[in-house]
């Protein structure tokens, strides 16, 4: 694919597949780019379209992108760094490590443990020994 721009990035998305262009954050490999911030090959983590592939204006700086660490995540699905290892695990850690500060034996109520980060806070809270017991909005959940 040839793009003129001289500034412009060329991404191969994961996941691919959907018929229409879906934006969303995601997890990509640069395959084309004259962006001296971003080299062929490199994992970027951002604001992409779910496609095959997407064009990234020379403007990338207004939604940066955000490299991944190949080696760290080298054993490490792709899919993991695009949900829990992001902003659902960031939130779900924080929020009970940081600011609930919690004990061994202690019981913590999760109002929406149905979501990515009520789901993650549960199992964060077993990890850590504590009694847990979460709600939803409907039996079907």
């Amino acid at each position: 694919m040839t793009v003129k721009s001289n500034k412009g990035v060329i991404l191969k998305a994961y996941p691919k597949g959907i018929p229409e262009v879906v934006n969303g954050l995601g997890v990509s490999e640069v395959v084309k780019t004259n962006n001296p911030n971003y080299k062929v090959g490199d994992l970027v983590y951002g604001s992409i379209g779910w496609e095959e592939y997407s064009y990234i204006k020379p403007d990338v700086s207004a939604l940066p992108f955000i490299l991944v660490n190949k080696e760290l995540l080298k054993d490490t699905p792709l899919s993991y760094h695009a949900s829990f290892l992001k902003l659902g695990g960031l939130t779900s850690y924080a929020s009970l490590i940081d600011i609930g500060k919690p004990k061994e034996g202690e019981t913590i109520y999760i109002s929406t443990a149905a979501g990515l980060t009520g789901q993650l806070v549960g199992q964060i809270a077993k990890i850590k020994g504590l009694r847990v017991v979460g709600s939803t909005g409907s039996d079907e959940k």
